[in-house]
């Protein structure tokens, strides 16, 4: 019930935007302890749950110095890896 929740809830929110993006604070850090990766990843929980696609964006140069998390309707890969690409190439100058 909780899983059919959720994806109802991500179903209304997808009506509402194309794309979501969420910070990840820490995420491309290193971690000697099992317990600090799982809190890093922890709001990326819910794309797995629902089958969502989404993706790890490191940080940009001249960006914040945390990454973020690009999460898109289900069977949006194809739409999500070109939006990643254009986000990386207007931070990297190009058009």
């Amino acid at each position: 019930r909780i899983r059919a929740r959720l994806l109802a809830d991500m179903q209304q929110l997808f009506s509402q935007a194309d794309f979501l993006i969420f910070p990840l604070v820490g995420g491309s850090e290193a971690s000697a302890l099992l317990a600090d990766t799982y809190n890093q990843f922890a709001s990326t929980i819910f794309a797995n749950v629902a089958g969502l696609p989404a993706l790890y964006m490191a940080p940009l140069p001249g960006g914040p110095q945390s990454g973020f998390q690009l999460v898109g309707p289900r069977l949006s890969d194809a739409r999500l890896l070109a939006l990643a690409e254009d986000i990386l190439n207007l931070c990297r100058g190009g058009d």
